[in-house]
Protein backbone atom coordinates (compact mmCIF):
# COMPACT_ATOMS: atom_id res chain seq x y z
CA UNK A 1 0.00 0.00 0.00
CA UNK A 2 1.57 3.05 -1.40
CA UNK A 3 2.30 5.70 1.75
CA UNK A 4 2.54 9.59 1.44
CA UNK A 5 5.64 10.72 3.00
CA UNK A 6 7.37 14.34 3.56
CA UNK A 7 9.12 13.27 1.12
CA UNK A 8 6.86 12.78 -1.49
CA UNK A 9 5.62 16.49 -0.17
CA UNK A 10 8.35 18.57 -0.62
CA UNK A 11 9.53 16.91 -4.19
CA UNK A 12 5.94 17.00 -5.65
CA UNK A 13 4.54 19.90 -3.67
CA UNK A 14 3.66 23.00 -5.43
CA UNK A 15 4.37 24.94 -2.26
CA UNK A 16 8.13 23.96 -2.36
CA UNK A 17 9.66 26.46 -4.34
CA UNK A 18 8.16 29.57 -2.74
CA UNK A 19 8.85 27.96 0.45
CA UNK A 20 12.69 28.03 -0.30
CA UNK A 21 12.24 31.27 -1.93
CA UNK A 22 10.77 32.98 1.18
CA UNK A 23 13.43 31.10 3.22
CA UNK A 24 16.32 32.52 0.79
CA UNK A 25 15.28 36.06 1.16
CA UNK A 26 15.33 36.04 5.19
CA UNK A 27 18.15 34.18 4.87
CA UNK A 28 19.37 36.58 2.69
CA UNK A 29 18.83 39.80 4.66
CA UNK A 30 21.02 38.41 7.37
CA UNK A 31 23.96 37.49 4.71
CA UNK A 32 27.22 39.50 6.00
CA UNK A 33 28.13 42.98 4.08
CA UNK A 34 24.64 44.23 3.16
CA UNK A 35 24.18 47.45 1.14
CA UNK A 36 22.95 47.50 -2.63
CA UNK A 37 25.41 45.13 -3.68
CA UNK A 38 23.83 42.20 -1.16
CA UNK A 39 20.38 42.77 -3.26
CA UNK A 40 21.82 43.05 -6.54
CA UNK A 41 23.14 39.52 -6.06
CA UNK A 42 19.70 38.65 -4.88
CA UNK A 43 18.18 39.88 -7.95
CA UNK A 44 20.68 38.08 -10.06
CA UNK A 45 19.97 34.71 -8.00
CA UNK A 46 16.22 35.45 -8.47
CA UNK A 47 17.28 35.24 -12.02
CA UNK A 48 19.19 32.02 -12.35
CA UNK A 49 16.16 30.45 -10.19
CA UNK A 50 13.77 31.51 -12.54
CA UNK A 51 15.85 30.31 -15.48
CA UNK A 52 16.29 27.06 -13.71
CA UNK A 53 12.81 26.36 -13.70
CA UNK A 54 12.55 27.09 -17.45
CA UNK A 55 15.16 24.90 -18.40
CA UNK A 56 13.59 22.00 -16.18
CA UNK A 57 9.94 22.87 -17.72
CA UNK A 58 11.51 22.79 -21.38
CA UNK A 59 13.91 19.84 -21.23
CA UNK A 60 12.16 17.98 -19.02
CA UNK A 61 15.08 17.10 -16.51
CA UNK A 62 12.83 15.44 -14.35
CA UNK A 63 10.01 12.90 -15.14
CA UNK A 64 7.99 13.82 -12.73
CA UNK A 65 6.17 17.44 -11.94
CA UNK A 66 8.66 18.70 -9.38
CA UNK A 67 10.59 22.03 -8.74
CA UNK A 68 13.80 20.51 -7.02
CA UNK A 69 15.71 21.64 -9.44
CA UNK A 70 15.18 25.28 -8.53
CA UNK A 71 14.66 24.43 -4.99
CA UNK A 72 17.51 22.62 -4.65
CA UNK A 73 19.70 25.58 -6.10
CA UNK A 74 17.89 27.92 -3.90
CA UNK A 75 19.02 26.08 -0.67
CA UNK A 76 22.63 25.49 -1.81
CA UNK A 77 22.91 29.16 -2.29
CA UNK A 78 21.29 29.79 0.86
CA UNK A 79 23.54 27.67 2.51
CA UNK A 80 26.83 29.56 2.68
CA UNK A 81 26.19 33.44 2.99
CA UNK A 82 29.63 34.83 1.86
CA UNK A 83 28.11 34.12 -1.78
CA UNK A 84 25.81 36.85 -1.13
CA UNK A 85 27.93 39.89 -0.84
CA UNK A 86 29.93 40.53 -3.92
CA UNK A 87 27.12 40.00 -7.10
CA UNK A 88 30.45 40.25 -9.71
CA UNK A 89 31.41 36.49 -8.58
CA UNK A 90 27.90 34.95 -9.20
CA UNK A 91 28.01 36.58 -12.85
CA UNK A 92 30.16 33.69 -14.77
CA UNK A 93 27.78 31.00 -13.07
CA UNK A 94 24.60 32.96 -14.49
CA UNK A 95 26.38 33.28 -17.79
CA UNK A 96 27.02 29.45 -17.51
CA UNK A 97 23.45 28.38 -16.76
CA UNK A 98 22.37 30.43 -19.74
CA UNK A 99 25.09 28.61 -21.90
CA UNK A 100 23.50 24.93 -20.40
CA UNK A 101 20.44 26.55 -21.01
CA UNK A 102 20.35 27.62 -24.47
CA UNK A 103 22.53 24.85 -25.56
CA UNK A 104 20.05 22.15 -23.84
CA UNK A 105 17.48 23.49 -26.00
CA UNK A 106 18.89 23.21 -29.29
CA UNK A 107 18.87 19.35 -29.07
CA UNK A 108 16.86 17.94 -32.10
CA UNK A 109 16.32 20.86 -34.26
CA UNK A 110 17.11 21.11 -37.60
CA UNK A 111 18.69 24.78 -37.55
CA UNK A 112 20.49 24.87 -34.08
CA UNK A 113 22.43 27.76 -35.04
CA UNK A 114 20.82 30.54 -33.17
CA UNK A 115 20.81 28.41 -29.93
CA UNK A 116 24.39 27.51 -30.30
CA UNK A 117 25.91 30.91 -30.78
CA UNK A 118 23.87 32.71 -27.93
CA UNK A 119 24.84 28.97 -25.62
CA UNK A 120 28.47 30.01 -26.51
CA UNK A 121 28.50 33.42 -26.58
CA UNK A 122 27.20 33.64 -22.04
CA UNK A 123 30.31 30.61 -22.00
CA UNK A 124 32.37 32.62 -23.61
CA UNK A 125 31.07 36.03 -21.35
CA UNK A 126 32.03 33.88 -18.61
CA UNK A 127 35.33 33.28 -19.44
CA UNK A 128 35.98 36.74 -19.67
CA UNK A 129 35.13 37.38 -16.52
CA UNK A 130 36.55 34.40 -15.08
CA UNK A 131 39.70 33.67 -17.88
CA UNK A 132 39.83 29.83 -16.42
CA UNK A 133 36.05 29.27 -17.94
CA UNK A 134 38.06 29.00 -20.84
CA UNK A 135 39.19 25.06 -19.67
CA UNK A 136 35.17 24.06 -20.13
CA UNK A 137 35.11 24.77 -24.01
CA UNK A 138 36.99 21.70 -25.65
CA UNK A 139 34.55 19.55 -22.70
CA UNK A 140 31.60 21.37 -23.86
CA UNK A 141 32.35 21.37 -27.60
CA UNK A 142 32.31 17.69 -27.46
CA UNK A 143 29.75 17.31 -25.85
CA UNK A 144 27.90 19.41 -28.41
CA UNK A 145 29.23 16.59 -30.84
CA UNK A 146 28.08 13.31 -29.30
CA UNK A 147 25.79 14.01 -26.53
CA UNK A 148 23.56 16.72 -28.01
CA UNK A 149 25.03 16.35 -31.30
CA UNK A 150 24.41 19.69 -33.14
CA UNK A 151 28.24 20.23 -34.45
CA UNK A 152 27.76 19.99 -37.94
CA UNK A 153 29.15 22.69 -40.18
CA UNK A 154 26.79 25.73 -39.50
CA UNK A 155 26.10 25.16 -35.34
CA UNK A 156 29.77 24.96 -35.68
CA UNK A 157 30.73 28.26 -37.35
CA UNK A 158 27.66 29.79 -34.93
CA UNK A 159 29.21 28.38 -31.59
CA UNK A 160 32.83 30.03 -33.19
CA UNK A 161 31.32 33.36 -33.80
CA UNK A 162 29.43 33.08 -30.50
CA UNK A 163 33.05 32.25 -28.43
CA UNK A 164 34.95 35.25 -30.27
CA UNK A 165 31.94 38.07 -30.00
CA UNK A 166 32.55 39.03 -26.44
CA UNK A 167 36.54 39.05 -27.13
CA UNK A 168 35.84 41.07 -30.33
CA UNK A 169 33.53 43.25 -28.38
CA UNK A 170 36.41 43.69 -25.56
CA UNK A 171 39.13 44.40 -27.72
CA UNK A 172 38.23 47.74 -29.08
CA UNK A 173 37.10 48.88 -25.44
CA UNK A 174 40.68 47.95 -24.51
CA UNK A 175 42.03 49.76 -27.32
CA UNK A 176 40.55 52.88 -26.86
CA UNK A 177 40.91 53.25 -23.37
CA UNK A 178 44.40 51.42 -22.17
CA UNK A 179 43.78 51.75 -18.43
CA UNK A 180 40.96 50.01 -18.65
CA UNK A 181 41.86 46.80 -16.86
CA UNK A 182 40.00 43.44 -17.19
CA UNK A 183 38.18 42.18 -13.86
CA UNK A 184 40.46 39.49 -13.31
CA UNK A 185 44.31 39.49 -14.65
CA UNK A 186 45.24 36.78 -17.11
CA UNK A 187 48.57 36.06 -16.15
CA UNK A 188 47.30 35.78 -12.19
CA UNK A 189 44.45 32.67 -13.39
CA UNK A 190 46.69 30.62 -15.29
CA UNK A 191 49.85 30.54 -13.16
CA UNK A 192 51.24 27.50 -13.07
CA UNK A 193 51.66 27.08 -9.59
CA UNK A 194 51.14 24.53 -6.98
CA UNK A 195 47.55 25.70 -5.06
CA UNK A 196 48.16 26.83 -1.80
CA UNK A 197 45.58 26.12 0.74
CA UNK A 198 46.92 27.87 3.55
CA UNK A 199 44.57 29.99 3.46
CA UNK A 200 41.18 27.88 2.96
CA UNK A 201 38.70 28.54 5.58
CA UNK A 202 37.32 25.58 7.35
CA UNK A 203 33.70 26.60 5.90
CA UNK A 204 35.07 26.11 2.42
CA UNK A 205 36.66 22.83 3.05
CA UNK A 206 33.14 21.57 4.84
CA UNK A 207 31.45 23.01 1.59
CA UNK A 208 33.33 21.60 -1.15
CA UNK A 209 33.79 18.43 1.08
CA UNK A 210 29.46 18.44 1.49
CA UNK A 211 29.32 19.18 -2.31
CA UNK A 212 31.53 16.43 -3.84
CA UNK A 213 30.22 13.94 -1.85
CA UNK A 214 26.52 14.70 -2.70
CA UNK A 215 27.55 15.15 -6.65
CA UNK A 216 29.66 12.03 -6.58
CA UNK A 217 26.04 9.75 -5.36
CA UNK A 218 24.06 11.93 -7.37
CA UNK A 219 25.73 11.38 -10.87
CA UNK A 220 26.60 7.56 -9.70
CA UNK A 221 22.87 7.47 -9.24
CA UNK A 222 21.78 8.98 -12.61
CA UNK A 223 24.47 6.57 -14.15
CA UNK A 224 22.89 3.55 -12.93
CA UNK A 225 19.14 4.60 -13.08
CA UNK A 226 19.63 6.84 -16.38
CA UNK A 227 17.48 4.04 -18.36
CA UNK A 228 14.24 5.13 -16.73
CA UNK A 229 14.56 8.86 -18.73
CA UNK A 230 14.21 9.78 -22.12
CA UNK A 231 16.77 9.56 -24.64
CA UNK A 232 16.98 13.25 -24.61
CA UNK A 233 17.19 13.78 -20.51
CA UNK A 234 19.92 10.90 -20.29
CA UNK A 235 22.11 13.72 -22.95
CA UNK A 236 21.23 16.51 -21.33
CA UNK A 237 22.69 14.93 -17.95
CA UNK A 238 26.01 13.41 -19.46
CA UNK A 239 26.22 17.00 -21.36
CA UNK A 240 26.70 18.32 -17.53
CA UNK A 241 28.91 15.36 -16.65
CA UNK A 242 31.41 16.15 -18.67
CA UNK A 243 31.21 19.95 -17.48
CA UNK A 244 31.68 18.89 -14.16
CA UNK A 245 35.31 17.24 -14.75
CA UNK A 246 36.81 21.40 -15.58
CA UNK A 247 34.66 22.87 -12.97
CA UNK A 248 35.66 20.45 -10.21
CA UNK A 249 39.28 20.72 -11.59
CA UNK A 250 39.14 24.81 -11.04
CA UNK A 251 37.23 24.95 -7.90
CA UNK A 252 40.62 22.43 -6.47
CA UNK A 253 42.91 24.47 -8.31
CA UNK A 254 42.45 27.82 -7.72
CA UNK A 255 41.03 28.22 -4.23
CA UNK A 256 41.37 31.91 -4.11
CA UNK A 257 38.47 32.27 -6.49
CA UNK A 258 36.51 29.83 -4.56
CA UNK A 259 33.56 32.27 -4.49
CA UNK A 260 33.66 32.39 -8.06
CA UNK A 261 33.84 28.50 -9.21
CA UNK A 262 31.45 27.30 -5.98
CA UNK A 263 28.30 29.14 -7.84
CA UNK A 264 29.68 27.58 -11.25
CA UNK A 265 30.00 24.39 -9.78
CA UNK A 266 26.69 24.66 -8.06
CA UNK A 267 24.93 25.30 -10.82
CA UNK A 268 25.89 22.30 -13.04
CA UNK A 269 25.44 19.71 -10.01
CA UNK A 270 22.22 20.84 -9.04
CA UNK A 271 20.49 18.52 -11.95
CA UNK A 272 21.87 15.41 -10.39
CA UNK A 273 21.27 16.38 -6.94
CA UNK A 274 17.51 17.28 -7.74
CA UNK A 275 17.15 13.78 -9.95
CA UNK A 276 18.97 11.76 -6.93
CA UNK A 277 16.59 13.37 -4.30
CA UNK A 278 13.02 13.48 -6.13
CA UNK A 279 13.40 10.09 -8.49
CA UNK A 280 15.93 7.74 -5.89
CA UNK A 281 14.21 4.27 -4.92
CA UNK A 282 14.97 2.59 -2.20
CA UNK A 283 13.91 1.21 1.26
CA UNK A 284 15.93 3.70 3.27
CA UNK A 285 15.53 6.69 0.66
CA UNK A 286 13.36 8.64 3.02
CA UNK A 287 15.33 8.18 6.16
CA UNK A 288 18.23 9.91 3.54
CA UNK A 289 16.78 12.22 2.26
CA UNK A 290 15.80 13.41 5.87
CA UNK A 291 19.45 12.84 6.22
CA UNK A 292 20.64 15.18 3.63
CA UNK A 293 18.18 17.87 4.41
CA UNK A 294 19.08 17.74 8.10
CA UNK A 295 22.85 18.25 7.45
CA UNK A 296 22.65 20.85 4.51
CA UNK A 297 20.38 22.88 7.39
CA UNK A 298 23.32 22.02 10.17
CA UNK A 299 25.77 23.50 7.49
CA UNK A 300 23.94 26.34 6.98
CA UNK A 301 23.07 27.30 10.78
CA UNK A 302 26.97 26.86 10.92
CA UNK A 303 27.93 29.19 8.43
CA UNK A 304 25.53 31.86 9.44
CA UNK A 305 26.70 31.76 13.67
CA UNK A 306 30.17 31.22 12.36
CA UNK A 307 30.38 28.20 14.73
CA UNK A 308 33.55 27.41 12.50
CA UNK A 309 36.20 30.07 14.54
CA UNK A 310 35.59 27.42 17.33
CA UNK A 311 37.75 24.94 15.80
CA UNK A 312 40.21 27.34 14.50
CA UNK A 313 43.32 27.19 17.18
Amino acid sequence: MYRHTFRDSVVEGSFTLPFMAILTAVLWYFSPGGGWMLWVSMAIVALMTYIIVEWNNQCQLLRIRSRMNSAVFLALIACFPALHSNPIDIIPAACLLLGYFLLCKSYGLYEPQGFAFHGFFFVSLASLLFPPVLLCIPFLLFSCNFQLRILHTKPFTASMLGLVLPYWIYYPISTLFPNFNPWWRWKECFCLSLPDYSNFPLWQWAALGFLLLLALISVTHFIRTSYNDKIKTRQFFYTLVAQEIPLVFLTIWFPQYFYICFPMLIVCTTPFIAHYLALGRSRWMNYWFYFWVLLIAILGLSNYLNIWKFFIN
